[in-house]
């Protein structure tokens, strides 16, 4: 894992009414303490639903699958859901994982940079330079299927 990462995604935390407030400062105690950027955190009109973005470069977070772990255990033991999908990318092109998250499990992905001969990648991997670029690329691909 590289030293600086970009972390994205949506996280969507299924709460009851009444813990509402509760979730939301859970999500933004742990992810707050970690990210360089803030996530936004839009609640659901209906007051069940909280949907948080994340996006966040340059950032320094080594414990993020445990600490994704702990943020799903606990939304769960207060009777919530969390579902989505956060991915990181590092500083080199190879380092890339993603963290699927369902009914409040997380399970890390590595990625693998596989050559194909699919022409529509081979072209669009081509035309990008530097690894942010080349790890967008890929993720724009995968995203696609």
């Amino acid at each position: 894992m590289g030293y600086h990462n970009t972390y994205e995604g949506t996280l969507k935390v299924r709460t009851p009414k009444d813990r509402m407030d509760e979730a939301t400062a859970l999500v933004h105690g742990i992810l707050d303490d970690n990210l360089y950027e803030r996530p936004e955190i839009h609640p659901a009109e209906d007051g069940t639903l909280l949907e948080v973005d994340v996006y966040s470069p340059d950032t320094k977070w080594y414990g993020w699958s445990d600490d994704l772990t702990a943020l799903c255990s606990r939304l769960t033991a207060m009777g919530c859901t969390a579902d989505g999908m956060i991915r990181r990318s590092g500083e080199e092109p190879d380092d890339i994982e993603r963290a699927d998250i369902t009914d409040g499990h997380v399970t890390i992905r590595r990625a693998r940079i596989v050559f194909t001969a699919d022409d529509d990648i081979r072209r669009t991997v081509s035309g990008h330079h530097g690894t942010r670029a080349l790890a967008d690329a890929i993720i724009g691909l995968l995203d696609r299927e």
